[in-house]
């Protein structure tokens, strides 16, 4: 941010040249500080860089663009300009670094407005179930979901233990995430933590016999309101396309990952 200081008889006038709501400023003066003690000095070139300082750097037409109903951000033509559609990505992208869907954006393919019908769908139908899901747990076993997941994940498996690595991987969290809830079912005594048998450095996570019992206490529980909140809700046809669409979602992510 810049400022200009304004002398009129020893008086200091701070000017916020970057605020929207000052188009300009015309002063009468009997002495200029410069910010720059380059623009002090006289001769060709000097008034256009003192210009330029205080006028700024140019800013982006807000009119340029605009929202459609989908919440899509598009080309405004009403100007009659030819614009290029901005996405959210390429807005908040950082200069020099490219993902792997750099590319992609330069001519985005937005969504129909059945695909985003779809799209919605799905976020509000995720968010909502594993809110309502957490809150049963929580109330009936005294469970968070995720913890729930580890205590299935554990029970299914062979002498009822994991390395630490294989369980974040079987629940697609990460490293840190998955430590912070197994410390938690660990000091509930539903989960103890061993060294490998087969690495030395490897940690395993083992269900207990606790664990066991909590787990046989919360499934029938947990079972009833997957039923009654989604499964029972979606015909048999319903259920097979959304199995099989995102499946093949995590499975496309899950190779990506490889």
């Amino acid at each position: 941010m810049r400022f200009l200081f304004v002398r009129r008889r020893r008086v200091g006038v701070p000017v916020d040249l970057n605020q929207d709501h000052v188009v300009g400023v015309v002063v009468v003066l009997d002495h200029v500080e410069p910010q720059d003690t380059g623009f002090a000095k006289g001769g060709p070139g000097v008034d256009e860089r003192r210009s330029q300082e205080v006028r700024g750097p140019p800013r982006p037409d807000p009119d340029m663009n605009m929202n459609d109903k989908h919440g899509q951000i598009l080309p405004h033509h009403a100007a009659g300009a030819r614009t290029t559609p901005i996405g959210r990505a390429q807005q908040c992208a950082p200069h020099g670094r490219r993902g792997p869907y750099h590319g992609r954006m330069a001519e985005p393919r937005w969504l129909s407005a059945e695909e985003m019908r779809a799209w919605q769908a799905f976020l509000a139908a995720a968010a909502l179930l594993d809110r309502r899901l957490d809150q049963q747990l929580k109330e009936d076993a005294g469970l968070s979901h995720p913890q729930y997941e580890i205590l299935v994940r554990l029970a299914a498996a062979p002498g009822g233990e994991l390395r630490m690595t294989d369980l974040a991987g079987a629940l697609y969290t990460s490293k840190s995430g998955l430590t912070y809830q197994i410390t938690q079912l660990e000091r509930a005594g539903l989960v103890r933590r061993a060294s490998s048998p087969a690495d030395v450095r490897g940690v395993v996570a083992v269900l207990t016999d606790p664990g066991r019992q909590r787990l046989a206490q919360a499934a029938p529980g947990h079972v009833a309101a997957v039923r009654t909140l989604l499964i029972d809700v979606l015909t048999g046809q319903q259920l097979a396309a959304m199995a099989d669409g995102l499946g093949e979602v995590a499975r496309r992510l899950v190779a990506a990952d490889d």
